[in-house]
């Protein structure tokens, strides 16, 4: 078939067939994406001879991909996430300024994420305590602010991130549910901070879709190490972010277009013996300081960048209160 045959096809099946019961509510724009969107995948199957067999297993790939949670891993690892960020606009149609001078980007759509972590009033402890003894104790804390600096008191930080071996709970089974995931509500001074271990770099899940088409594509699927971060306050705009490990080798080698690195804040080793013995702990732990700007609702972007500052020598005021 001829692409205007193909065309002709696709506007007889939306617009030509058995008239709409309730006209009122069709929408357009949608018509228009679809009549696009079918037109260009029926004449790809033509121009590459795809047999009824191959389309069947496409659909049934696209069905996995859901059952098994991993659409956003796919849309990253595609390149869908990074070209929207080249292309400078939101899946909603909303310019993007997502890239400012604090450096964070928009994160993937909830990569790995999963609803119902346990909700914690401004400290939390993420992890299990299984692997403390192979794992380096991270400390990390911050702000969440308004544009003119202004704390947002009560704040919703999400955070997660994979554990040593690159595994995110809820999708291991060999973790506890929810481990390293948590809800943290800011105190009235907008400040968050959780306890936690060091992540590793991840993968995509070993037997999983996504995984098995990148390689079929030849990419690599190994992702640096992160923790992941969905930041939320009345009338502001949620961010969807998330912060690298500095020090990771692998910030400049990600598994595809998934986007610009985010952030590495400064992460300082503490090894003070004053300061463990005041943290309660046996061997020195990594801190981070993170503070995160979300701007008005009003304004018409995706997210603002978190502010980043040098953790100080001495331990946080805020983690002293609540080690």
């Amino acid at each position: 078939m001829t692409r205007t045959e193909i065309d002709t096809l696709v506007s007889e099946f939306l617009e030509q067939t058995v008239p709409f019961p309730q006209p009122d509510r069709a929408a357009p724009r949608v018509r228009v994406i679809a009549s696009r969107l079918f037109g260009d995948l029926f004449a790809a199957i033509e121009d590459l001879g795809l047999t009824a067999d191959e389309v069947r297993a496409g659909l049934g790939y696209i069905q996995e991909c859901g059952q098994k949670r991993e659409i956003a891993l796919l849309a990253a690892g595609l390149g869908l996430e990074r070209f929207l960020d080249i292309r400078g606009t939101g899946m909603d149609g909303r310019e993007s300024t997502a890239w400012f001078a604090g450096g964070a980007s928009r994160g993937s759509e909830r990569p790995l994420y999963v609803w119902g972590a346990p909700e914690c009033e401004g400290f939390a402890i993420l992890d299990d305590g299984t692997d403390h003894d192979r794992a380096e104790i991270l400390f990390m804390h911050g702000k969440v602010v308004a544009t003119d600096g202004t704390p947002l008191p009560k704040a919703r930080v999400e955070v997660w991130h994979a554990n040593p071996d690159g595994e995110y709970s809820c999708f291991d089974a060999r973790q506890t549910p929810f481990n390293l995931r948590r809800v943290i509500i800011a105190d009235e001074e907008g400040e968050y901070g959780f306890r936690s271990i060091v992540p590793a770099g991840y993968e995509c899940p070993q037997n999983g879709p996504a995984r098995k088409l990148l390689d079929l594509l030849g990419r690599p699927s190994r992702q640096p190490a992160r923790i992941h971060f969905s930041v939320s306050a009345p009338d502001h705009r949620a961010l969807m972010t998330h912060i690298a490990i500095d020090g990771d080798t692998r910030l400049r080698n990600e598994c595809a277009l998934t986007g610009r690195d985010g952030p590495a804040p400064d992460r300082k080793w503490v090894c003070n013996p004053e300061v463990l013995e005041e943290m309660g702990l046996s061997k020195p732990f990594s801190l981070i300081e993170y503070d995160v700007t979300l701007v008005p609702e009003q304004r018409d972007v995706w997210g603002q960048p978190a502010r980043q500052k040098r953790a100080g020598v001495e331990t946080p005021a805020f983690l002293r209160r609540w080690h």
